[in-house]
């Protein structure tokens, strides 16, 4: 739920021509390249939350994406807020690239479109529970 005392954590990015990151945020590690940025994103997500953006927001996904595909993370939720603005996206994914056989249907199942955070978050809140159990799970 919202308003449960969680604190954010932002990783920044030096970057000329953008502002400066949010004062909201709690915690801020920041990076002088992209490249340290997205590995310390995998490093610390259990959760891929994904809102619209740029090119280094699609990047981010599909970066994410390929670390959870070929294995090099484990598999986790990649939730895209914003049905309208990233369903063409993976429409584009499903019509071409597993069409044309470079991308297997299977690996669409970690993509979750969303159009609200209450929605986003009934997934992170089922995402957090299994990584609870997983977790309870080895303590034994």
């Amino acid at each position: 739920e919202f308003g449960t005392g969680s604190r954010s954590f932002g990783l920044t990015i030096e970057l000329n021509k953008f502002e400066s990151p949010s004062e909201h945020i709690d915690t801020k590690l920041h990076h002088r390249r992209f490249s340290s940025r997205l590995d310390d994103f995998m490093r610390l997500s259990h959760a891929v939350i994904v809102v619209h953006g740029g090119i280094g927001t699609v990047l981010e996904l599909f970066f994410s994406w390929q670390l959870i595909q070929v294995g090099h993370m484990s598999e986790r939720p990649i939730i895209l807020v914003g049905k309208e603005f990233w369903g063409p996206l993976i429409d584009w994914v499903r019509d071409y690239q597993v069409k044309q056989g470079l991308v297997s249907e299977s690996d669409i199942r970690w993509i979750h479109l969303v159009d609200t955070p209450e929605e986003a978050m009934v997934l992170i809140n089922k995402e957090h529970q299994r990584f609870l159990a997983a977790r309870k799970e080895l303590q034994k």
